[in-house]
């Protein structure tokens, strides 16, 4: 996965409509975490196995089940004015 991929258009307008947004990648996440965590609202990494079979983080869980979202590595997390969080996928090409 990249690091972070160029801003895609939509994301832009959600900023422009108000919504805070984050790239999630394998270096923020933790700060992506505390910064939900401080909108409270429940986040928590996200786990699948790896090529080892090994439990290895792959992204990030935002809010309480059956209602929650998941943001893989390379995804945009969008916070609504509202307090709903959504997710803009990356191109697979990106991650």
């Amino acid at each position: 996965m990249n690091e972070t991929t160029p801003k895609p258009f939509e994301v832009t307008q959600f900023e422009e409509a108000g919504c805070r947004t984050w790239q999630l990648t394998p270096r923020n996440i933790s700060r992506v975490d505390n910064d939900v965590d401080k909108c409270g609202v429940f986040a928590k990494g996200y786990y699948a196995a790896g090529d080892d079979g090994r439990p290895e983080c792959i992204g990030l869980r935002i809010g309480d089940r059956p209602n929650h979202v998941i943001a893989f590595y390379g995804d945009w997390i969008i916070r609504h004015p509202d307090g709903r969080f959504t997710v803009h996928p990356v191109d697979e090409a990106d991650r």
